[in-house]
């Protein structure tokens, strides 16, 4: 039987992209919010950990680059 993989997303945390963007990780979702990225939720808690694809938020930040050269 032929061993099948899957493609998993790599995720990525509001605290990283606020480190890599030099903003507040409440900036970092407020952003991807607006640009209908929605995140990957883990728990039902109302605080609970958020990730979102990297491949999306790369999507994101490429196409508001080319928009003006800088993230607004």
């Amino acid at each position: 039987m032929a061993t099948r993989k899957r493609k998993i997303d790599q995720l990525v945390s509001a605290k990283e992209l606020a480190e890599d963007w030099g903003c507040h990780r409440t900036t970092v979702a407020r952003l991807l919010k607006r640009a209908g990225i929605h995140p990957v939720v883990f728990t039902k808690h109302r605080n609970g950990m958020k990730r979102w694809r990297l491949r999306e938020v790369e999507q994101y930040v490429q196409s508001r680059s080319s928009e003006s050269g800088t993230i607004k």
